[in-house]
């Protein structure tokens, strides 16, 4: 499809919470109720999916894209489907798509049963019965993706009701005039200027891009979990995922990870590592089959410029990442070595996957170096 369309679709109101026992967790998976016999292979990819002031979903098409249309009707939201651009206009606050109302951009895969993949871990979601959903880094079936499961305080947040209490909050002192840190506020985006290693909103230092929201009472909220501030007392928050007036939202409490926000500590805000840093998560639909054959857990770190994914390997297990196409590098760190970073050889995607098998000493289907 040439071009760039601008459509509408009516929005479907169906949506199911199914349990996994092993993870505790009750996977969300969307019931597409179509009305029309969709031929096998019909599904859309690519496309752009925003709610309008009016309610109606807006669907803009990119050259490249593919939208599923059946007997004249527009199916956005098929299974199968994937590489989906979800946007919330700041106007509107929400984008109502796959029976969720998303409340942050994002990007999601649908899966054949209905599981909604997304790119990030912590994003929130409100299903149209009010349920609040939440993403988590899950094991499904043997693939490790970050899907939409259902929130309740156990299993949506690492704080207990008592901790509720001591999340960051911020009080605005201004007074008068446009104020970017208002109580009230929603979707402001902060991110530090060529050559400045930190930004300040609402009273925290960051050295990474947000997204902010401030609710009425002063609770600090970010669209995605692990970032890490710095509050005017030197005090350092991160930003975890807990349930807020029976709500799913991301908010900062008291950090106990080591410093890693000074210059000197070459921090970037996040977990101190020797995978080169991440500033976006890899989200796509190609396989990258990690195998580990040794009686040792690895970590991999795919990296395709600031873009990657890291990938947990336990000891003789098997882990799959799911990404776009494009030329890659491959990083690993040993559980018996964690001083020392490795490097394995470069490889493209266009179009299919690709299986590698990590192996210590000489000898295996993949060059593997130390580079640290």
């Amino acid at each position: 499809m040439s071009g760039r369309n601008n459509r509408t679709a009516p929005v479907s109101k169906s949506q199911t919470a199914q349990s996994a026992p092993a993870e505790g967790l009750r996977i969300y998976r969307y019931r597409r109720q179509t009305g029309v016999s969709v031929p096998d292979g019909v599904l859309t990819v690519g496309v752009t999916v925003e709610t309008q002031k009016n309610g109606d979903l807006s669907i803009q098409s990119p050259r490249g894209a593919r939208l599923a249309v059946v007997n004249n009707q527009i199916f956005p939201d098929l299974p199968g489907s994937s590489d989906i651009t979800v946007k919330v206009a700041p106007a509107v606050g929400f984008t109502l798509f796959v029976g969720l109302r998303f409340q942050s951009d994002c990007s999601l895969n649908i899966w054949k049963d209905g599981t909604i993949e997304v790119d990030r871990v912590g994003l929130t979601a409100k299903g149209e019965d009010g349920q609040a959903y939440v993403s988590r880094r899950v094991d499904v079936d043997g693939r490790e993706a970050i899907v939409m499961v259902e929130a309740t305080a156990q299993q949506s947040s690492r704080r207990t009701d008592a901790d509720v209490s001591r999340r960051y909050k911020w009080i605005s002192r201004a007074r008068s005039g446009f104020v970017l840190d208002a109580p009230g506020s929603k979707n402001i985006m902060i991110a530090p200027g060529k050559g400045v290693q930190q930004v300040e909103y609402a009273g925290m230092k960051f050295t990474e891009q947000i997204t902010a929201s401030i609710k009425r009472d002063g609770t600090l909220l970010v669209t995605k979990e692990g970032i890490v501030g710095r509050d005017e007392h030197g005090r350092l928050w991160q930003s975890i995922s807990f349930v807020l007036d029976d709500e799913a939202v991301i908010g900062f409490f008291p950090s106990t990870q080591t410093d890693s926000l000074s210059p000197q500590a070459g921090g970037q805000g996040t977990k101190p590592t020797l995978l080169p840093p991440i500033r976006d998560e890899l989200f796509g639909t190609h396989p990258v089959r990690i195998r580990n054959p040794n009686d040792f857990a690895v970590t991999a770190g795919i990296r395709k410029g600031q873009s990657g994914k890291d990938v947990e390997v336990p000891a003789n297990g098997v882990r799959t990442a799911y990404v776009p196409n494009g030329s890659y590098n491959i990083y690993f760190v040993y559980s018996d070595r964690p001083d020392a970073l490795f490097q394995g050889d470069s490889f493209n995607l266009s179009g299919h996957g690709v299986e590698i098998q990590i192996v210590k000493v000489v000898g295996g289907n993949y060059g593997i170096r130390q580079v640290k």
